[in-house]
């Protein structure tokens, strides 16, 4: 097991400008969009992580035609897909094991959907009750990976209530729209991420929304499109936490997504009183990025409410980390969603830091913490979660001894670069393969 001893410095770099790493949800549903579209798609900066590479899997075990030109993009031949002669496996990703079943469920082929440990953990019966009241055929092990997709010989109209806000769930309904001719109307408890509703309009379908309620019209289409990809949201929160952690920091974030369903973080610091500036300076295929500007100021503690948690769902780790660092209490209810996660999110981060001498009152709906608190030093793990590793890492910062972080390359899933990042940036002394 890889294990990283993470050194604190007295002083850090004050300010900082990067760059972080393509945009993971965006990237992998610009992937999964242009298999229906018909003629060529381009990926302007197709990224590294393990995510992406499971979804070149995907292609070649479906014969899909994509190469990549001497400048690295990634053309992608849309309506071409072809029987995989083997399971076709989806590594981590449970973006790709609740999206593609839509896609494959419309084929004249069978077909077979597995992934890894963690994978075959996640819910899958959430996207089965209603693709096959649209009329897939599709088997599961009681609600989990692997699924059993057979071709199906007849489709019908959708319109359906979501039990929770999952961005995932509703891209597979309407892209199941998308490749059945279907309409589909689904009325969400709360707003979600909405990149599938930004992208499919880009590309062409007729879907609109009326206050919580989506609508994709009857023989909607995608039309082959050119992609470029924001930085991550996700990848750049660690960086603004880190802002936040230690005084006379401040930070730059260039080419950033801004979608203000992704930015739950930054409404949640800049309600903590931290001064965030955003700048919007390009929109591509109604995707907003910018720059983000954040200089180190004290946190107060806060009530989150349900609401807000899909808007920062992957940064929950982060917020708890934050948490120690604020004045008063802070606090959140309406994370159950985060039990389904590569780990039980708030469980397994809460126990952690529970290790550095944290005191946290939590459950599996939220937490509850008192700050500031200081953290010393100790073993960790990250347990395979790359969201865990990274907020892990960053908990070092409010500690005066070292971190000792096993599992440390879970954080390549979705941020290959991290490590590099974190030394170049922060000037800590960090040692490798540490037991």
């Amino acid at each position: 097991m890889n294990i990283r001893c993470l050194y604190p410095q007295r002083t850090l770099k004050a300010e900082f400008e990067m760059e972080v790493p393509p945009d993971k949800s965006i990237s992998l549903r610009a992937g999964l969009f242009s298999l229906l579209a018909q003629g060529e798609s381009t990926i302007i900066n197709p990224p590294s992580y393990k995510a992406f590479q499971s979804l070149l899997g995907v292609l070649n075990s479906l014969d899909v035609p994509y190469y990549f030109t001497s400048y690295g993009y990634l053309k992608i031949q849309g309506c071409q897909l072809s029987s995989p002669k083997n399971k076709i496996f989806l590594g981590n990703s449970a973006t790709l094991a609740r999206i593609l079943p839509a896609i494959l469920m419309v084929q004249p082929f069978s077909s077979e959907l597995d992934g890894s440990f963690q994978l075959r953990k996640r819910p899958m019966d959430r996207i089965l009750q209603p693709l096959c009241r649209i009329g897939a055929q599709i088997e599961s092990a009681d609600g989990y990976l692997p699924l059993k997709i057979e071709p199906a010989t007849s489709f019908r109209s959708l319109e359906y209530s979501l039990p929770m806000a999952s961005a995932q769930v509703k891209t597979s309904l309407l892209l199941a729209g998308i490749a059945t001719g279907m309409e589909i109307v689904i009325h969400e408890p709360m707003s979600s991420r909405d990149h599938t509703e930004r992208l499919f309009t880009a590309m062409g379908a007729q879907v609109h929304r009326e206050k919580n309620t989506l609508i994709l019209k009857r023989e909607s289409h995608l039309n082959p499109s050119v992609f470029r990809i924001p930085g991550d949201f996700s990848s750049a929160a660690c960086w603004l936490t880190a802002c936040f952690l230690k005084e006379g920091t401040k930070v730059i974030l260039k080419d950033v997504g801004l979608n203000p369903t992704r930015l739950g973080l930054v409404y949640l610091l800049q309600n903590m009183g931290a001064a965030i500036q955003l700048r919007h300076y390009e929109s591509w295929m109604n995707e907003p990025m910018g720059t983000i500007q954040a200089e180190f100021g004290e946190l107060k503690g806060v009530d989150i409410p349900p609401e807000l948690v899909p808007l920062c769902i992957d940064e929950i780790s982060l917020v708890m980390v934050l948490s120690l660092k604020a004045q008063g209490t802070t606090r959140i209810n309406g994370g159950e969603e985060l039990q389904y996660k590569e780990t039980p999110r708030i469980q397994t981060m809460a126990q952690e830091l529970q290790k550095l001498g944290a005191q946290i009152n939590w459950d599996h709906q939220g937490f509850e913490i008192v700050g500031p608190q200081k953290l010393h030093g100790g073993k960790v793990n990250s347990h395979g979660d790359h969201r865990i590793g990274m907020a892990l890492a960053l908990a070092a910062l409010l500690t005066k001894e070292p971190i000792y972080l096993e599992d440390s390359k879970a954080v390549q899933e979705s941020y290959p670069t991290f490590w590099k990042d974190y030394m170049h940036f922060w000037g800590w002394e960090e040692r490798a393969g540490l037991a």
